[in-house]
């Protein structure tokens, strides 16, 4: 299948529209300094999503940023939608974000899943591994749509949002 071409720099939402993750983490860092008070779960669904995690990384001191990508970095694997439809299907049984992950990561290991949350932008299966602070969080069932602050990009980001914690959905690449 043709795709839009794969950016490291940020997502390509359409033809015309262009998300610079550089501009994403820079939201997200404003919203968690002076709105969010809880931890922020961010996943990308997409081709080659694992340049998300180095870009998300680091979140403002004090804060909880759980950052997941259906591939790994520079995967040409790409099974649309399956990773976003396993995923939503194990929360929906009640399971905190770590186990819901780990039940499809193992399902879906020729894309090769990926999560951050110890916010160094790299996903570690070892010892450390990242997954202490995403089997501690559940997502909530609550759904909303929220305006991505100071742009001009026209394209709604997609939110979850319940008990001051907030979850950013955004749009799988369109195909072209």
């Amino acid at each position: 299948k043709d795709c839009w071409p794969p950016n490291k720099g940020g997502l390509q939402l359409n033809k015309e529209e262009f998300l610079a993750f550089e501009t994403l983490k820079k939201w997200l860092d404003d919203l968690q300094e002076t709105q969010l008070p809880g931890p922020v779960v961010v996943i990308y669904d997409g081709w080659y999503s694992g340049y998300l995690l180095p870009a998300l990384a680091h979140p403002p001191e004090g804060k909880q940023r759980i950052v997941i990508s259906s591939t790994k970095q520079d995967s040409p694997i790409y099974q649309e939608g399956e990773f976003s439809n396993l995923f939503w299907q194990e929360i929906a049984k009640a399971f905190n974000v770590r186990e819901a992950f780990d039940n499809i990561a193992g399902t879906l290991s020729s894309q090769a899943p990926q999560l951050d949350d110890d916010g160094d932008g790299v996903y570690r299966t070892g010892d450390p591994y990242d997954g202490e602070m995403a089997k501690t969080f559940q997502i909530g069932l609550g759904i909303g749509m929220a305006e991505l602050p100071n742009t001009q990009i026209s394209q709604r980001a997609q939110v979850r949002y319940q008990d001051g914690q907030l979850q950013v959905l955004l749009p799988p690449l369109p195909e072209g």
